[in-house]
């Protein structure tokens, strides 16, 4: 079963020859007027069974104001596994995605929960924080 092993907020992320490059990292607070605008990567690492390469999969990322169960965003995919020519009989492979959540709206402020679900199973759930900017 295709398993998220970890998942993070950035600035920025991009892949580069299946490396993951971030930029400001562990983002869990976003400071904006209201309305504001998430504008964040979100990467991650899926692990990948070797009896699941030649198959596609589905990622899906929902974005819900935790006080109020208000979704504000959701962004879906497929994804498969790529080139495993350098991987070992048997070897599991870790695969890097990178999901943009740019330009969603957050209506209100305090918790946003972010869940995160592959092939229709929800495998990980990373909660930020919408706050006021400092006057």
């Amino acid at each position: 079963m295709a398993k998220v092993q970890a998942a993070i907020l950035s600035d920025v992320a991009y892949i580069r020859d299946g490396l993951v490059y971030l930029l400001a990292g562990g983002i869990n607070r976003v400071t904006t007027e209201l309305p504001g605008t998430l504008n964040v990567a979100l990467t991650v690492m899926v692990e990948l069974e070797a009896i699941e390469f030649g198959q596609t999969h589905q990622i899906t990322v929902k974005i819900v104001h935790a006080d109020s169960a208000t979704r504000v965003g959701e962004a879906s995919g497929q994804f498969h596994s790529g080139d495993t020519s350098k991987l070992g009989p048997g070897e599991p492979m870790l695969l890097p995605l990178v999901v943009p959540l740019k330009g969603i709206n957050l209506p209100m402020y305090g918790p946003y929960d972010i869940h995160v679900s592959v092939n229709g199973e929800p495998q990980q759930l990373l909660t930020f924080r919408a706050l006021a900017p400092r006057r």
